[in-house]
Order: C-alpha cells, then structure tokens, then sequence
C-alpha cells in the first residue's frame, strides 16, 4: 500500500547510534532519484534538495528510528508528503500525560503510537512544528498507518 501512495520510497538500516548517517544516505537517495542536488534545512527544520538547477524540491519527507530509516518521495513535485517510523517496541517517557493530551486514555500503547506517527507525518506534510501539532491535534485520519518489518509508520499526502 505504501508503493500505492508515493512516487518513490527507500527502506535504510541504520546501526544505533549511527544517524548521522541517515542524512548522507537520503542525500545519495533523492540523488538517484531527482539528479544532482544537495540536502538542506529551511529555517523550520524542514527538509528541502538543492536541485543543481537552482529549483527547490520540497516533495519529500524521511524518518529514522532504532535501527532504520525510511525515505518517501511525492509523485508531484508540488505535493506534501510527511512520513514518521517508529519501532514496534518503543515506549514514551510519560505514556498516560501523552494519552490524555490526544483523548486516548485507556486506549492502549499500539493506539497512542499509532497516533504519534500520524501526528509526526501530518506535521512534517504541513512543513509546520511537531509542538504546534500536538497543541492544535489535526485530523488524524488524513494519515495512513502501516506496520512492517517491526515497525509503525505514519503516512500524510496532500
């Protein structure tokens, strides 16, 4: 279902400890996939790639977790696109303030990280703060959710 939504997607296995990796194998990724280019940030933290003709591709979202990261590339060069990945296994540090703040309490760890990565992915579709997300909680069904390899992942298209 993830191929069905986006032009273009890569999976990376990424060592702990190692995610100063993960910006060096997104860079050579979107490379192979849009021509020359160079990975930055805007002044929101947003990802952007350089395009060596001066445009700006924006149409692109990754995330890393515990042992991997994943890449998904829009089929629009003007569409938004946000993905979130999250170990299976991951825990918060404040589970029960986390669920009551997203009106989930007693739901479960599966529905609250669920809930999370479609916060993230929605997010970073919006190119808006993750903090101004969770204040201002939006639709969660405009994310889709999947599970594979150990993981749960957020998806956002627009």
């Amino acid at each position: 279902m993830l191929k069905s939504l986006v032009a273009h997607h890569a999976w990376f296995l990424v060592p702990d400890q190692a995610r100063s990796e993960v910006r060096t194998k997104v860079e050579r990724e979107l490379y192979s996939f849009l021509g020359a280019g160079a990975l930055s940030f805007e002044e929101s933290g947003a990802p952007v790639f350089n395009l060596e003709t001066g445009k700006l591709f924006k149409a692109f979202s990754y995330s890393h977790t515990r042992g991997a990261a994943l890449l998904v590339v829009g089929g629009d060069p003007a569409s938004c696109v946000g993905v979130d990945i999250e170990a299976c296994d991951r825990t918060f540090r404040n589970p029960q303030k986390i669920a009551t703040r997203l009106g989930l309490e007693g739901s479960g760890d599966s529905a609250l990280l669920e809930a999370w990565v479609r916060i993230e992915a929605i997010s970073k579709a919006n190119r808006s703060s993750l903090w101004a997300s969770i204040s201002n909680i939006p639709d969660l069904s405009k994310a889709h959710v999947f599970y594979e390899n150990g993981y749960v992942i957020g998806l956002a298209t627009g």
